[in-house]
């Protein structure tokens, strides 16, 4: 990880004046001890996001978070130094601690890339007990056609063929054994 460039937050609108605000039950709890460093430093990201008011009751001031909503982009992990890779075993970490759930999927369809939305969870606070109910993510949507085709051949276990210039190239689905045959438009079986 690396401190980020002020001025690239500031450009792209991720630059905030707001404070980080974690309860010291989250931070002595056993889910948040046994998080990696950078999982941590991520927590602290969406904890910072969040927006708060105070309400009063009586003479004291309490305040109030919005736990809900809370978006942080590839692109900005990426200004800390957190590649792609790292990111998601991140994010799947802590919806497996119990901090985050998802709360509406992002993806990419035809060009619009949508960021992911966020909830912060208080299931953290069970974590390790027989309460706890362990969380999982959710497999990425894919909307290629050619992906699906490619998937429901495979789980049908039946033979896939292609032609590319003067070679074809086919492969049983069942095993992973691949078949180049030279000149001829018909592919040689294995045995």
């Amino acid at each position: 990880m690396k401190s980020p460039d002020i001025k690239n937050l500031k450009q792209n609108n991720w630059y905030h004046e707001r404070d980080l605000r974690m309860p010291q039950q989250m931070l002595r709890s056993d889910a948040f001890i046994s998080l990696t460093h950078t999982a941590k430093y991520i927590l602290m990201l969406f904890l910072s996001r969040r927006e708060w008011h105070t309400e009063k009751q009586g003479r004291k001031k309490k305040p109030v978070y919005h736990n809900t909503g809370l978006k942080l982009p590839y692109s900005e992990a990426a200004t800390y130094g957190i590649n792609a890779k790292q990111f998601r075993r991140c994010l799947k970490e802590l919806i497996e601690h119990g901090f985050l759930e998802i709360a509406k999927q992002g993806g990419q369809l035809r060009g619009h890339k949508e960021c992911s939305e966020y909830d912060l969870i208080d299931d953290w606070k069970h974590y390790g007990t027989s309460a706890f109910a362990p969380r999982t993510s959710s497999k990425g949507v894919c909307f290629s056609d050619s992906l699906a085709r490619y998937n429901q051949a495979r789980t049908a276990g039946k033979r896939l063929r292609a032609v590319v210039g003067d070679k074809t190239f086919s492969t049983d689905m069942g095993d992973s054994r691949l078949t180049v045959v030279g000149d001829s438009r018909r592919p040689k079986r294995q045995q």
